[in-house]
């Protein structure tokens, strides 16, 4: 399955984050022309990865395109042990100890504890919530081990996405 923008991108893991909130994992890098992010999304639970190029991460709604990996389980095998992405609900006095933090060691531990908790689906959270724990690498392909035909396919994807790109540019010229 092949997903050709940010909104399918959020449905479809949305969809399925709803179903089995625990598991997932969410990693960063920047590709080697530093033009594009790529990034895996993995649940170990379902189990399935998803291999994409997103223009950038600091907009959640950046051009995007990704790629349902077919052999999920041999990836899933070779990543590394690290904290599962997902949402976790805070309190208010939590919220306003983050929000109005000016880097001070409580609101750091408060990120923490919040982190520890269990990620829940969205539709049980009634109140502020904290998102992640995304991991950046300077190579995500490499810390998953992926394959030559993996490596093949994230070409494919940055070629996609440098057509997204282009066009949407050429619109707003």
């Amino acid at each position: 399955m092949t997903i050709d923008s940010p909104e399918e991108l959020n449905e479809e893991i949305g969809r399925r984050y709803e179903e089995k909130p625990k598991g997932w994992k969410v990693l960063y890098s920047l590709i080697p022309d530093g033009r594009f992010f790529n990034f895996l999304v993995v649940n170990s639970k379902i189990p399935v990865v998803y291999q994409g190029e997103r223009e950038t991460v600091f907009s959640p709604n950046s051009e995007v395109v990704c790629q349902e990996l077919e052999n999920p389980r041999e990836i899933i095998r070779r990543m590394p042990p690290l904290r599962g992405y997902g949402l976790r609900e805070m309190t208010m006095k939590e919220f306003m100890t983050i929000v109005l933090s000016d880097g001070s060691v409580p609101a750091e531990m408060c990120k923490r504890r919040i982190m520890r908790r269990e990620p829940l689906p969205a539709s049980s959270i009634d109140g502020p919530v904290a998102m992640g724990p995304s991991f950046f690498s300077d190579d995500v392909n490499s810390l998953a081990g992926i394959s030559e035909e993996q490596r093949r396919l994230k070409e494919e994807l940055n070629q996609k996405l440098a057509k997204l790109v282009s066009k949407k540019v050429s619109y707003l010229g």
